[in-house]
């Protein structure tokens, strides 16, 4: 991308974007980020922030492998608040740019947050709810804009929103005519036919999900089920509600909610562990000691062979050798680790290792 980000222009659009180097230095902020944290300086990334998807791999791989992708950033020292957007790379500039603003799962969340307007770009819809937050306690006709006000401020991040009023028994769908997933049944409301797709099998979350509003043991949800399309096709779906009004005893009135297509997560999710379990299925059954390490010499697998206690083996995972012969005492009491030597092949396959070792102590 041969865009040059100058400072003042990037912090009118993008408010909450963070540039990145090469090397993995936080080189600059957007000034709402500066307002949250007011001690920020020129250090490495990962002091002040951590991404929800990043896994045990160097935080400028991960976003070289994810550039124009949605991920989440969340701030160490406000665990409340994360960003949800996409990195992209200047190369006139040579650096790394998240793109994103806050996202938020519950409407106390933006309240406790200190956020003003002004804080967030022109553009975003979250100024609409900050905005509806204002006015939600004066009276029944701007409590209706607020409602509205939601409902678009969240289609516009992307969800199906629904709205389920607990007076009424009704609930509505942002998407009115048709829902975002073609369903079965098409007479019905889109409500009715969207509780008819639900997999029989997970009609009892659903159930149980209600009681808990009714009996004020839950304020909001997020929750995972299948869903039938009209061609016999099963989709997953994430749930997330918030309850966004309630009477006089805090029984809920109204709940808020989004709908999304989580499906190609699920298959992905799905594929990974067939493929694992596919090749762990192999190297248990081969008859030597294996193990499978990452690139910090960590354990991922090890075989039945390899370390034949069930405990150990499950233990194990995560942690390297020098953990592994504390745990069964093989150092000595000065615990030199230097005067420990374990014997290995090993043959490098990609971003694993696949080592034999006799690790038996």
């Amino acid at each position: 991308m041969g865009i040059h980000f100058n400072q003042q222009q990037t912090d009118i659009l993008f408010p909450f974007h963070l540039k990145v180097s090469v090397d993995g230095i936080l080189v600059g902020c957007g000034k709402s980020i500066r307002k949250i944290l007011p001690a920020i300086q020129r250090a490495p990334f990962s002091d002040f922030f951590l991404i929800e998807e990043l896994e045990d791999e160097p935080v400028i791989s991960f976003i070289k492998m994810h550039l124009h992708q949605l991920i989440n950033v969340r701030i160490k020292e406000m665990q409340s608040i994360h960003l949800r957007g996409q990195f992209v790379f200047s190369e006139t500039d040579n650096f790394f740019v998240f793109l994103g603003s806050p996202a938020f799962n519950s409407i106390k969340e933006l309240e406790e947050s200190n956020l003003e307007a002004s804080d967030f770009a022109i553009q975003n819809p979250q100024i609409d709810l900050l905005k509806t937050l204002k006015v939600k306690e004066e009276e029944e006709a701007i409590r209706n804009n607020y409602e509205q006000t939601l409902l678009f401020a969240l289609e516009k991040m992307g969800d199906n929103v629904w709205l389920h009023d607990y007076k009424k028994n009704t609930t509505n769908f942002s998407h009115s005519k048709r829902a975002f997933i073609e369903l079965e049944n098409n007479h019905l409301s889109i409500a009715e036919q969207w509780w008819k797709a639900v997999h029989a099998e997970d009609v009892p979350i659903l159930i149980e999900q209600d009681r808990k509003y009714r009996d004020k043991e839950i304020d909001h949800h997020s929750s995972e089920y299948r869903i039938k399309d009209k061609f016999g096709d099963y989709k997953w779906i994430l749930d997330r509600g918030i309850v966004i009004e309630k009477d006089d005893n805090g029984f809920p009135l109204k709940i808020l909610g989004t709908h999304t297509d989580i499906t190609k997560i699920k298959e992905t999710e799905a594929e990974f562990t067939k493929q694992r379990n596919f090749y762990e299925s192999i190297l248990n059954n081969i008859p030597t000691d294996i193990v499978v390490l990452d690139k910090n010499h960590r354990y991922l697998f090890a075989n039945p062979v390899g370390i034949k206690n069930p405990e150990i083996r499950k233990w194990i995972i995560g942690k390297n050798d020098q953990e592994y012969c504390q745990y069964r005492n093989c150092l000595s009491p000065l615990n030199d680790w230097t005067d420990f030597l374990i014997q290995f092949r090993t043959l490098n396959l990609g971003n694993h290792e696949y080592k034999t070792s006799k690790l038996e102590c």
